[in-house]
Protein backbone atom coordinates (compact mmCIF):
# COMPACT_ATOMS: atom_id res chain seq x y z
CA UNK A 1 0.00 0.00 0.00
CA UNK A 2 1.51 3.41 -1.19
CA UNK A 3 1.09 6.60 1.81
CA UNK A 4 -0.19 9.83 -0.68
CA UNK A 5 1.10 13.09 0.64
CA UNK A 6 -1.85 14.10 2.27
CA UNK A 7 -1.80 11.09 4.72
CA UNK A 8 2.13 11.21 5.13
CA UNK A 9 2.05 14.70 6.46
CA UNK A 10 -1.01 13.54 8.82
CA UNK A 11 0.63 10.59 10.18
CA UNK A 12 3.91 12.25 10.98
CA UNK A 13 2.22 15.21 12.50
CA UNK A 14 0.14 12.45 14.67
CA UNK A 15 2.40 10.79 15.89
CA UNK A 16 4.90 13.26 16.48
CA UNK A 17 2.47 15.08 18.86
CA UNK A 18 3.11 11.89 20.54
CA UNK A 19 5.02 12.47 23.88
CA UNK A 20 5.80 9.05 24.10
CA UNK A 21 8.26 7.71 21.83
CA UNK A 22 7.93 3.85 21.94
CA UNK A 23 3.91 4.44 21.43
CA UNK A 24 4.75 5.82 18.50
CA UNK A 25 6.94 3.23 17.14
CA UNK A 26 5.04 0.25 18.00
CA UNK A 27 1.92 1.96 16.08
CA UNK A 28 4.37 2.30 13.04
CA UNK A 29 5.65 -0.41 13.30
CA UNK A 30 1.79 -2.13 13.01
CA UNK A 31 0.54 -0.20 10.71
CA UNK A 32 2.34 1.33 8.29
CA UNK A 33 2.61 -1.00 5.23
CA UNK A 34 6.38 0.12 4.05
CA UNK A 35 9.17 2.44 4.76
CA UNK A 36 8.04 5.71 3.39
CA UNK A 37 8.03 7.77 6.40
CA UNK A 38 9.09 7.67 10.21
CA UNK A 39 10.08 3.92 10.54
CA UNK A 40 8.72 1.04 8.17
CA UNK A 41 7.14 -1.90 9.68
CA UNK A 42 8.23 -4.23 11.64
CA UNK A 43 8.39 -7.18 8.66
CA UNK A 44 9.60 -4.68 5.50
CA UNK A 45 12.56 -3.54 8.02
CA UNK A 46 13.48 -7.08 8.38
CA UNK A 47 13.57 -7.76 4.66
CA UNK A 48 15.51 -5.16 4.06
CA UNK A 49 17.91 -6.47 7.13
CA UNK A 50 18.08 -9.87 5.32
CA UNK A 51 18.40 -8.52 2.09
CA UNK A 52 21.34 -6.45 2.96
CA UNK A 53 23.30 -8.98 4.78
CA UNK A 54 22.97 -11.43 2.02
CA UNK A 55 24.33 -8.53 -0.33
CA UNK A 56 27.45 -8.07 1.82
CA UNK A 57 27.71 -12.23 1.17
CA UNK A 58 27.90 -11.71 -2.41
CA UNK A 59 24.63 -13.66 -2.65
CA UNK A 60 22.85 -11.02 -4.77
CA UNK A 61 25.27 -10.02 -7.28
CA UNK A 62 22.30 -10.39 -10.44
CA UNK A 63 20.02 -8.38 -7.93
CA UNK A 64 18.05 -11.81 -6.99
CA UNK A 65 18.29 -14.99 -5.69
CA UNK A 66 16.48 -18.05 -5.98
CA UNK A 67 16.65 -20.51 -2.63
CA UNK A 68 15.54 -24.24 -2.39
CA UNK A 69 16.39 -26.60 0.24
CA UNK A 70 20.22 -27.31 -1.15
CA UNK A 71 20.74 -24.05 -0.31
CA UNK A 72 19.69 -24.03 3.87
CA UNK A 73 23.18 -23.51 4.49
CA UNK A 74 22.86 -19.53 3.39
CA UNK A 75 20.15 -19.51 5.88
CA UNK A 76 22.12 -21.01 8.65
CA UNK A 77 24.91 -18.31 7.98
CA UNK A 78 22.28 -15.59 8.01
CA UNK A 79 21.53 -16.46 11.74
CA UNK A 80 24.89 -16.72 12.92
CA UNK A 81 25.84 -13.09 11.36
CA UNK A 82 22.59 -11.76 12.37
CA UNK A 83 23.18 -13.15 15.92
CA UNK A 84 26.03 -11.60 16.46
CA UNK A 85 24.90 -8.63 15.11
CA UNK A 86 22.56 -8.41 17.97
CA UNK A 87 25.21 -9.47 20.52
CA UNK A 88 27.24 -6.88 19.42
CA UNK A 89 24.08 -4.32 20.38
CA UNK A 90 23.60 -5.88 23.62
CA UNK A 91 26.91 -5.58 24.55
CA UNK A 92 26.18 -1.47 24.61
CA UNK A 93 23.24 -1.04 26.46
CA UNK A 94 22.17 -1.13 29.84
CA UNK A 95 20.35 -4.39 30.25
CA UNK A 96 18.42 -3.52 32.99
CA UNK A 97 17.08 0.22 30.88
CA UNK A 98 17.10 -2.37 28.12
CA UNK A 99 14.36 -4.80 29.93
CA UNK A 100 12.28 -1.66 31.22
CA UNK A 101 11.75 -0.38 27.70
CA UNK A 102 10.89 -4.03 26.55
CA UNK A 103 8.05 -4.32 29.05
CA UNK A 104 7.06 -0.71 27.93
CA UNK A 105 6.80 -2.19 24.38
CA UNK A 106 5.20 -5.04 25.66
CA UNK A 107 2.49 -3.26 27.60
CA UNK A 108 1.41 -1.39 24.57
CA UNK A 109 1.30 -4.37 22.45
CA UNK A 110 -1.37 -6.01 24.82
CA UNK A 111 -3.05 -2.49 25.11
CA UNK A 112 -3.55 -1.99 21.18
CA UNK A 113 -4.75 -6.11 20.96
CA UNK A 114 -7.23 -4.96 23.64
CA UNK A 115 -7.93 -2.04 22.18
CA UNK A 116 -8.92 -4.15 18.72
CA UNK A 117 -10.72 -7.20 19.53
CA UNK A 118 -12.26 -6.37 23.38
CA UNK A 119 -12.39 -2.72 23.18
CA UNK A 120 -15.63 -2.62 25.75
CA UNK A 121 -14.28 -5.56 27.92
CA UNK A 122 -12.30 -4.71 30.62
CA UNK A 123 -10.01 -1.58 29.78
CA UNK A 124 -11.15 0.29 27.35
CA UNK A 125 -8.32 2.73 26.49
CA UNK A 126 -10.46 5.83 24.60
CA UNK A 127 -7.77 7.14 23.73
CA UNK A 128 -6.17 4.73 22.12
CA UNK A 129 -9.11 3.30 20.16
CA UNK A 130 -9.17 6.51 18.63
CA UNK A 131 -5.68 6.50 17.66
CA UNK A 132 -5.42 2.96 16.69
CA UNK A 133 -8.73 3.64 14.25
CA UNK A 134 -7.76 7.38 12.78
CA UNK A 135 -4.75 5.86 11.39
CA UNK A 136 -6.25 2.51 10.37
CA UNK A 137 -8.40 4.93 8.15
CA UNK A 138 -5.90 7.29 7.37
CA UNK A 139 -3.67 4.32 6.05
CA UNK A 140 -6.91 2.42 4.33
CA UNK A 141 -5.03 -0.61 7.50
CA UNK A 142 -7.79 -3.01 8.76
CA UNK A 143 -7.00 -3.65 12.54
CA UNK A 144 -8.05 -7.28 12.72
CA UNK A 145 -6.85 -7.94 9.15
CA UNK A 146 -4.20 -10.63 8.25
CA UNK A 147 -1.46 -8.30 7.45
CA UNK A 148 -1.77 -6.09 10.91
CA UNK A 149 -2.22 -8.98 13.07
CA UNK A 150 0.94 -10.60 11.01
CA UNK A 151 3.12 -7.72 11.93
CA UNK A 152 1.68 -8.10 15.57
CA UNK A 153 2.38 -11.43 15.99
CA UNK A 154 6.30 -10.67 14.41
CA UNK A 155 6.03 -7.52 17.06
CA UNK A 156 5.32 -9.54 20.10
CA UNK A 157 7.47 -12.58 19.36
CA UNK A 158 10.54 -9.77 18.53
CA UNK A 159 10.18 -8.88 21.97
CA UNK A 160 10.23 -12.05 24.06
CA UNK A 161 12.86 -13.06 22.20
CA UNK A 162 15.01 -10.06 22.36
CA UNK A 163 14.22 -10.14 26.32
CA UNK A 164 15.22 -14.34 26.62
CA UNK A 165 18.20 -12.69 25.31
CA UNK A 166 18.89 -10.44 27.99
CA UNK A 167 18.28 -12.70 30.73
CA UNK A 168 21.98 -14.75 30.66
CA UNK A 169 23.65 -11.05 30.70
CA UNK A 170 25.04 -8.53 32.76
CA UNK A 171 23.17 -5.65 34.35
CA UNK A 172 26.12 -3.48 33.56
CA UNK A 173 27.09 -4.49 30.05
CA UNK A 174 26.97 -1.68 29.04
CA UNK A 175 26.36 1.90 30.76
CA UNK A 176 24.51 3.38 27.83
CA UNK A 177 20.68 3.14 27.99
CA UNK A 178 18.85 2.72 24.60
CA UNK A 179 17.60 5.37 22.42
CA UNK A 180 14.19 4.79 20.28
CA UNK A 181 16.40 4.29 16.80
CA UNK A 182 18.54 1.47 18.56
CA UNK A 183 15.55 -0.35 20.18
CA UNK A 184 13.99 -0.22 16.70
CA UNK A 185 16.79 -1.90 15.46
CA UNK A 186 17.05 -4.30 17.58
CA UNK A 187 13.47 -5.62 17.25
CA UNK A 188 14.09 -5.53 13.43
CA UNK A 189 16.79 -7.58 13.98
CA UNK A 190 14.73 -10.12 16.09
CA UNK A 191 12.21 -10.58 13.45
CA UNK A 192 14.72 -11.40 10.73
CA UNK A 193 15.85 -14.36 12.80
CA UNK A 194 12.07 -14.74 12.96
CA UNK A 195 11.72 -15.27 9.29
CA UNK A 196 15.19 -16.70 8.31
CA UNK A 197 13.96 -19.27 10.84
CA UNK A 198 10.50 -19.25 9.34
CA UNK A 199 11.98 -19.98 5.87
CA UNK A 200 14.33 -22.92 7.28
CA UNK A 201 11.69 -24.54 8.59
CA UNK A 202 9.27 -24.22 5.91
CA UNK A 203 12.37 -25.72 3.34
CA UNK A 204 13.40 -28.02 5.52
CA UNK A 205 9.94 -29.76 6.06
CA UNK A 206 9.00 -29.07 2.11
CA UNK A 207 6.23 -26.87 2.61
CA UNK A 208 7.94 -24.49 0.24
CA UNK A 209 10.47 -25.50 -2.65
CA UNK A 210 12.01 -22.33 -3.76
CA UNK A 211 12.18 -18.91 -1.51
CA UNK A 212 12.73 -16.10 -4.08
CA UNK A 213 14.82 -12.86 -2.73
CA UNK A 214 14.66 -9.62 -4.54
CA UNK A 215 16.63 -6.37 -4.07
CA UNK A 216 14.13 -4.35 -6.25
CA UNK A 217 11.63 -4.59 -5.72
CA UNK A 218 12.63 -5.26 -2.27
CA UNK A 219 11.00 -8.42 -1.25
CA UNK A 220 11.36 -11.78 -0.27
CA UNK A 221 8.68 -14.36 -1.53
CA UNK A 222 7.49 -17.90 -2.18
CA UNK A 223 4.64 -19.60 -4.23
CA UNK A 224 3.48 -21.71 -1.54
CA UNK A 225 3.76 -19.07 0.96
CA UNK A 226 1.74 -16.64 -0.48
CA UNK A 227 -1.03 -19.27 -1.24
CA UNK A 228 -0.36 -19.91 2.76
CA UNK A 229 -1.03 -16.55 3.88
CA UNK A 230 -4.60 -16.44 1.94
CA UNK A 231 -5.65 -19.36 3.33
CA UNK A 232 -4.63 -18.05 7.16
CA UNK A 233 -6.19 -14.93 6.57
CA UNK A 234 -9.44 -16.95 6.49
CA UNK A 235 -8.25 -18.48 10.00
CA UNK A 236 -8.39 -15.25 11.81
CA UNK A 237 -12.37 -15.24 11.66
CA UNK A 238 -12.64 -18.92 13.06
CA UNK A 239 -14.71 -19.31 16.61
CA UNK A 240 -12.34 -21.26 18.87
CA UNK A 241 -15.61 -22.03 21.10
CA UNK A 242 -13.66 -20.81 24.16
CA UNK A 243 -16.30 -20.03 26.45
CA UNK A 244 -19.22 -22.36 25.12
CA UNK A 245 -21.22 -24.65 28.46
CA UNK A 246 -18.29 -27.29 28.30
CA UNK A 247 -15.19 -24.69 28.04
CA UNK A 248 -16.77 -23.18 31.19
CA UNK A 249 -16.93 -26.65 33.22
CA UNK A 250 -13.68 -26.91 32.18
CA UNK A 251 -12.55 -23.93 33.59
CA UNK A 252 -14.61 -24.61 36.56
CA UNK A 253 -12.74 -28.02 37.39
CA UNK A 254 -8.70 -26.13 36.47
CA UNK A 255 -10.01 -23.94 39.28
CA UNK A 256 -10.76 -25.76 41.97
CA UNK A 257 -7.66 -28.20 41.32
CA UNK A 258 -4.97 -25.09 40.95
CA UNK A 259 -7.30 -22.12 42.62
CA UNK A 260 -7.65 -19.84 39.75
CA UNK A 261 -9.05 -19.19 36.49
CA UNK A 262 -8.84 -16.31 33.67
CA UNK A 263 -11.27 -13.95 35.60
CA UNK A 264 -8.60 -14.68 38.93
CA UNK A 265 -5.88 -13.02 36.71
CA UNK A 266 -8.25 -10.13 35.55
CA UNK A 267 -9.17 -9.63 39.79
CA UNK A 268 -5.20 -8.62 39.91
CA UNK A 269 -5.91 -5.43 37.99
CA UNK A 270 -6.74 -4.02 41.47
CA UNK A 271 -2.88 -3.96 42.47
CA UNK A 272 -2.56 -1.29 40.39
CA UNK A 273 -3.11 2.74 41.30
CA UNK A 274 -4.80 4.68 39.20
CA UNK A 275 -2.50 5.44 35.81
CA UNK A 276 0.53 3.01 36.55
CA UNK A 277 0.55 0.44 34.37
CA UNK A 278 3.44 -1.67 35.68
CA UNK A 279 4.63 -2.29 38.88
CA UNK A 280 7.42 -4.50 40.23
CA UNK A 281 8.05 -6.20 43.38
CA UNK A 282 10.77 -8.65 44.54
CA UNK A 283 10.31 -12.27 43.82
CA UNK A 284 9.65 -13.26 46.90
CA UNK A 285 7.08 -10.25 47.92
CA UNK A 286 5.43 -11.03 44.25
CA UNK A 287 4.86 -14.64 45.66
CA UNK A 288 3.40 -13.60 48.60
CA UNK A 289 1.01 -10.97 47.37
CA UNK A 290 0.18 -13.71 44.40
CA UNK A 291 -0.64 -16.25 47.18
CA UNK A 292 -2.39 -13.78 49.36
CA UNK A 293 -4.30 -12.67 47.07
CA UNK A 294 -5.66 -15.42 44.91
CA UNK A 295 -5.77 -17.70 47.95
CA UNK A 296 -3.60 -20.29 46.93
CA UNK A 297 -1.83 -22.63 48.96
CA UNK A 298 1.92 -23.56 48.37
CA UNK A 299 1.54 -26.35 45.57
CA UNK A 300 -1.11 -23.99 43.71
CA UNK A 301 0.78 -21.17 43.88
CA UNK A 302 3.51 -23.20 42.43
CA UNK A 303 1.53 -24.13 39.70
CA UNK A 304 1.04 -20.29 39.18
CA UNK A 305 4.32 -19.65 38.66
CA UNK A 306 5.37 -22.04 36.28
CA UNK A 307 3.24 -21.45 34.16
CA UNK A 308 2.31 -17.76 34.26
CA UNK A 309 5.85 -16.76 34.89
CA UNK A 310 8.30 -16.27 31.73
CA UNK A 311 10.73 -18.23 31.97
CA UNK A 312 13.47 -19.21 29.27
CA UNK A 313 16.19 -20.76 31.45
CA UNK A 314 15.00 -24.36 30.55
CA UNK A 315 15.44 -23.43 26.84
CA UNK A 316 19.03 -22.96 27.07
CA UNK A 317 20.00 -20.95 24.30
CA UNK A 318 17.39 -22.34 21.76
CA UNK A 319 16.10 -19.21 19.96
CA UNK A 320 13.76 -21.72 18.00
CA UNK A 321 12.02 -22.96 21.24
CA UNK A 322 10.97 -18.91 22.28
CA UNK A 323 9.51 -18.55 18.97
CA UNK A 324 5.21 -18.62 19.09
CA UNK A 325 5.92 -19.94 22.63
CA UNK A 326 2.90 -20.09 24.56
CA UNK A 327 4.20 -20.94 27.31
CA UNK A 328 7.33 -18.38 27.37
CA UNK A 329 5.50 -15.01 26.00
CA UNK A 330 5.42 -11.66 28.04
CA UNK A 331 1.78 -11.59 26.27
CA UNK A 332 0.85 -15.20 28.20
CA UNK A 333 3.09 -15.85 30.81
CA UNK A 334 3.35 -12.25 32.11
CA UNK A 335 5.21 -12.19 35.44
CA UNK A 336 8.57 -11.99 34.17
CA UNK A 337 11.97 -11.40 35.86
CA UNK A 338 14.49 -8.70 35.54
CA UNK A 339 18.17 -8.57 35.63
CA UNK A 340 18.17 -7.65 39.37
CA UNK A 341 15.67 -10.14 40.50
CA UNK A 342 12.76 -8.03 40.60
CA UNK A 343 9.33 -9.65 39.10
CA UNK A 344 7.74 -7.05 36.89
CA UNK A 345 4.19 -7.20 35.39
CA UNK A 346 2.34 -5.21 32.95
CA UNK A 347 -1.75 -4.24 33.61
CA UNK A 348 -2.45 -4.36 29.94
CA UNK A 349 0.19 -8.07 29.77
CA UNK A 350 -2.41 -9.37 32.66
CA UNK A 351 -5.55 -9.17 30.70
CA UNK A 352 -4.39 -10.22 27.59
CA UNK A 353 -2.77 -13.18 29.15
CA UNK A 354 -6.13 -13.79 30.78
CA UNK A 355 -7.84 -14.27 27.31
CA UNK A 356 -4.82 -16.81 26.37
CA UNK A 357 -5.34 -19.05 29.58
CA UNK A 358 -8.32 -20.43 28.20
CA UNK A 359 -6.73 -20.91 24.70
CA UNK A 360 -3.43 -22.32 26.30
CA UNK A 361 -6.05 -25.13 28.84
CA UNK A 362 -8.41 -25.86 25.67
CA UNK A 363 -5.02 -26.49 22.87
CA UNK A 364 -3.65 -28.36 26.07
CA UNK A 365 -0.43 -26.34 25.81
CA UNK A 366 -0.31 -26.52 29.68
CA UNK A 367 1.04 -29.82 31.00
CA UNK A 368 -1.88 -30.75 33.32
CA UNK A 369 -2.92 -34.45 33.51
CA UNK A 370 -6.10 -33.78 35.67
CA UNK A 371 -7.83 -31.72 33.11
CA UNK A 372 -6.24 -33.07 29.89
CA UNK A 373 -8.53 -36.29 29.93
CA UNK A 374 -11.90 -33.65 30.55
CA UNK A 375 -10.43 -31.56 27.67
CA UNK A 376 -10.31 -34.48 25.65
CA UNK A 377 -14.13 -35.82 26.65
CA UNK A 378 -15.79 -32.47 26.85
CA UNK A 379 -14.20 -30.39 23.91
CA UNK A 380 -12.61 -32.71 21.23
CA UNK A 381 -14.61 -36.24 21.69
CA UNK A 382 -18.04 -34.59 22.20
CA UNK A 383 -18.49 -34.43 18.33
CA UNK A 384 -18.30 -38.51 18.17
CA UNK A 385 -21.91 -39.56 18.85
CA UNK A 386 -22.76 -36.69 16.53
CA UNK A 387 -20.30 -38.63 14.38
CA UNK A 388 -21.92 -42.07 15.08
CA UNK A 389 -25.68 -40.98 14.48
CA UNK A 390 -24.75 -39.46 10.87
CA UNK A 391 -22.65 -42.38 9.80
CA UNK A 392 -25.89 -44.66 11.05
CA UNK A 393 -28.24 -42.32 9.49
CA UNK A 394 -25.81 -43.36 5.99
CA UNK A 395 -26.60 -47.17 6.82
CA UNK A 396 -23.19 -47.50 8.96
CA UNK A 397 -22.98 -49.10 12.26
CA UNK A 398 -19.95 -47.49 14.25
CA UNK A 399 -18.02 -47.63 17.20
CA UNK A 400 -16.30 -44.79 19.20
CA UNK A 401 -14.16 -44.52 22.38
CA UNK A 402 -13.18 -48.43 22.17
CA UNK A 403 -10.56 -49.21 24.48
CA UNK A 404 -8.81 -52.33 23.33
CA UNK A 405 -7.65 -53.35 26.81
CA UNK A 406 -10.81 -53.71 27.93
CA UNK A 407 -11.62 -56.88 25.01
CA UNK A 408 -10.30 -60.46 27.18
CA UNK A 409 -8.24 -61.42 24.30
CA UNK A 410 -6.53 -58.26 23.59
CA UNK A 411 -5.56 -57.05 27.08
CA UNK A 412 -2.70 -59.87 27.30
CA UNK A 413 -1.16 -59.10 23.53
CA UNK A 414 -1.29 -55.59 24.66
CA UNK A 415 -0.11 -55.15 27.98
CA UNK A 416 4.13 -54.39 26.22
CA UNK A 417 2.79 -52.96 23.51
CA UNK A 418 4.09 -49.36 23.66
CA UNK A 419 4.16 -46.30 20.72
CA UNK A 420 0.13 -46.96 19.21
CA UNK A 421 -2.91 -45.47 20.69
CA UNK A 422 -4.93 -48.60 22.57
CA UNK A 423 -7.95 -46.98 22.46
CA UNK A 424 -10.09 -46.65 18.89
CA UNK A 425 -12.01 -43.28 18.60
CA UNK A 426 -13.86 -44.18 16.03
CA UNK A 427 -14.15 -47.50 13.61
CA UNK A 428 -16.45 -49.26 11.43
CA UNK A 429 -16.54 -50.95 8.60
CA UNK A 430 -17.39 -50.47 4.90
CA UNK A 431 -16.93 -52.61 1.79
CA UNK A 432 -14.81 -55.13 3.28
CA UNK A 433 -11.97 -52.23 4.87
CA UNK A 434 -11.56 -51.73 8.58
CA UNK A 435 -11.77 -48.06 8.72
CA UNK A 436 -10.01 -46.42 11.65
CA UNK A 437 -10.26 -42.80 12.20
CA UNK A 438 -8.25 -40.86 15.30
CA UNK A 439 -9.53 -37.61 16.42
CA UNK A 440 -7.17 -35.18 16.68
CA UNK A 441 -7.76 -31.19 18.00
CA UNK A 442 -4.41 -29.75 16.73
CA UNK A 443 -4.53 -25.94 16.48
CA UNK A 444 -5.78 -23.66 13.88
CA UNK A 445 -2.00 -22.55 11.95
CA UNK A 446 -1.96 -19.32 11.86
CA UNK A 447 1.57 -19.13 9.83
CA UNK A 448 4.04 -21.18 8.69
CA UNK A 449 5.95 -22.30 11.84
CA UNK A 450 2.52 -23.64 12.86
CA UNK A 451 2.19 -25.45 9.74
CA UNK A 452 5.10 -26.81 9.81
CA UNK A 453 4.04 -27.64 14.08
CA UNK A 454 0.86 -29.21 12.81
CA UNK A 455 2.72 -31.25 10.02
CA UNK A 456 5.23 -32.99 12.71
CA UNK A 457 2.20 -33.55 14.96
CA UNK A 458 0.28 -35.68 12.27
CA UNK A 459 3.96 -37.04 11.45
CA UNK A 460 4.20 -38.73 14.64
CA UNK A 461 0.43 -39.59 14.47
CA UNK A 462 0.65 -41.59 11.86
CA UNK A 463 3.78 -43.39 12.62
CA UNK A 464 1.78 -44.83 15.65
CA UNK A 465 -1.20 -45.31 13.23
CA UNK A 466 1.12 -47.72 11.55
CA UNK A 467 2.79 -49.24 14.40
CA UNK A 468 -1.53 -49.88 14.83
CA UNK A 469 -1.25 -51.61 11.32
CA UNK A 470 1.16 -54.05 12.30
CA UNK A 471 -0.02 -55.08 15.53
CA UNK A 472 -3.46 -55.24 13.83
CA UNK A 473 -1.73 -57.06 10.79
CA UNK A 474 0.14 -59.59 12.58
CA UNK A 475 -3.30 -60.52 15.24
CA UNK A 476 -5.47 -60.11 12.38
CA UNK A 477 -7.76 -63.34 13.38
CA UNK A 478 -7.93 -62.49 17.25
CA UNK A 479 -8.57 -58.63 16.23
CA UNK A 480 -11.63 -59.64 13.92
CA UNK A 481 -13.28 -61.64 16.50
CA UNK A 482 -12.80 -58.96 19.34
CA UNK A 483 -14.08 -56.89 17.14
CA UNK A 484 -16.39 -58.58 15.53
CA UNK A 485 -15.85 -57.65 12.20
CA UNK A 486 -14.97 -58.83 8.77
CA UNK A 487 -12.42 -57.23 6.91
CA UNK A 488 -9.41 -57.90 4.59
CA UNK A 489 -7.84 -54.31 4.01
CA UNK A 490 -7.44 -51.68 6.67
CA UNK A 491 -7.57 -48.16 5.75
CA UNK A 492 -6.67 -44.95 8.51
CA UNK A 493 -7.32 -41.42 8.86
CA UNK A 494 -7.27 -38.31 10.71
CA UNK A 495 -10.38 -36.57 11.70
CA UNK A 496 -9.44 -32.68 12.42
CA UNK A 497 -11.88 -31.05 15.05
CA UNK A 498 -10.99 -27.54 13.42
CA UNK A 499 -12.21 -26.06 10.19
CA UNK A 500 -9.15 -26.35 8.69
CA UNK A 501 -6.42 -28.72 7.81
CA UNK A 502 -3.01 -27.80 5.84
CA UNK A 503 -2.93 -31.26 4.90
CA UNK A 504 -5.11 -34.01 2.92
CA UNK A 505 -3.31 -36.36 3.13
CA UNK A 506 0.07 -37.89 4.54
CA UNK A 507 2.05 -41.15 3.53
CA UNK A 508 -1.29 -42.50 2.26
CA UNK A 509 -3.46 -41.88 5.34
CA UNK A 510 -6.72 -39.50 4.77
CA UNK A 511 -6.24 -36.17 6.94
CA UNK A 512 -9.72 -34.47 7.09
CA UNK A 513 -12.14 -32.03 8.84
CA UNK A 514 -14.81 -33.11 10.53
CA UNK A 515 -17.00 -30.65 8.51
CA UNK A 516 -15.68 -31.74 5.34
CA UNK A 517 -16.10 -35.70 6.79
CA UNK A 518 -19.64 -35.27 7.12
CA UNK A 519 -20.16 -33.26 4.14
CA UNK A 520 -18.91 -36.39 2.34
CA UNK A 521 -20.84 -38.57 3.95
CA UNK A 522 -23.83 -36.87 2.56
CA UNK A 523 -22.58 -36.85 -0.95
CA UNK A 524 -21.62 -40.77 -0.42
Amino acid sequence: MIINYKDKLFLEEFLQKSSDSIEMLIICKLFVATGEFLHENIKYGAFKTIISVMEKMGILDQKYFNMSRSHIYILDELKKRILTEIQDELSRFNIEDLQQVCMKAANILSECSVAIFEPDRIYPDVSLIKTINIISEKTNEDPKGAETQERSSYLKQSLNLLYSQTENLNCNQGLKKVEFDEFSKLLTFECSLIIILELRSALSSKLINIVEFNIKPLGIYSVELEKSSKVMENMLGLNEKLYAKNEDKIMKIFKSEHGFDDESIISLLNLFDGTVTMFSKTKSEMKELLQSKLRLDKKQLDFFMNIMFFDTQGIKGNISKVIKNVNCSIFSTPFVQNINGNVMVNKANLIEASMYLRRRIMNEDISDRGVHPLVKKLRNEKVLPILQKNLKDAGIDSTINKNLEEIKDLKQLLQNQKGFPHELDLYYVENGTLKIFDLKNYMIPLSIKDVARVKKSIAKEVTKLFKLNNFIENNKHIVKNSLKSNFDTIKYGILITNNYSPFTSYKGVQIITLSQYLINLVKD
